[in-house]
């Protein structure tokens, strides 16, 4: 199958699940559910939040069944778009699995940010994923991973790469987009 097919990206809204319990817990009132409006996520509005996110790479539908080919698919698509050489995909697919195995990316809530830093780069690229049944990522919370958001800098952006990575966590456990977590 080609690579093309692995993924289809919509430019529909991707309907959302349940908002995350409070540490207090709810009563589940009307007043504390979102309504049908607030549970749609915007995939392209969410994707805009993303400043190092490679035109062209974020794709609503991630047709994956795996951790591997989950990270590998995201690649190919930066490859594709020009961003990577096709030619680095191995070393970086095995780059990120193997900081895969210090200590899984999956943060919780159904979302995955494997990273990296690599040679082959000379700026902060990405790609970003949903994957609608949810993968097995080693997630922290041992919940199925959704949402994918890779993530590439260059060896020595140390500052930009941590940079990076507090804004994806910042914009999907805080403000609007908080509600979208649990997609289960």
């Amino acid at each position: 199958m080609s690579q093309s097919m692995l993924w289809k990206k919509q430019e529909t809204r991707v309907a959302s699940k349940a908002p995350r319990q409070p540490a207090g817990g709810t009563d589940n009132s009307p007043a504390d559910r979102p309504n049908n409006a607030d549970r749609q996520l915007d995939w392209e509005q969410l994707a805009s939040q993303f400043s190092f996110l490679t035109p062209g790479c974020t794709f609503s539908t991630l047709q994956v069944t795996n951790q591997r080919d989950a990270i590998r698919t995201l690649l190919q698509a930066i490859a594709d778009a020009g961003a990577i050489q096709t030619a680095d995909l191995d070393s970086l697919t095995e780059t990120i699995l193997r900081r895969e195995e210090l200590g899984s990316t999956g943060i919780g809530e159904g979302i995955a940010l494997p990273h990296t830093k690599h040679h082959s780069v000379d700026r902060i690229v990405g790609a970003m994923g949903y994957i609608a049944k949810g993968i097995d990522f080693n997630s922290i919370d041992d919940q199925p991973v959704h949402l994918v958001i890779l993530l590439i800098s260059p060896v020595n952006a140390n500052r930009e790469h941590l940079l990076a990575l507090e804004t994806v966590a910042r914009q999907l456990y805080e403000g609007k987009w908080r509600h979208w977590q649990s997609p289960s």
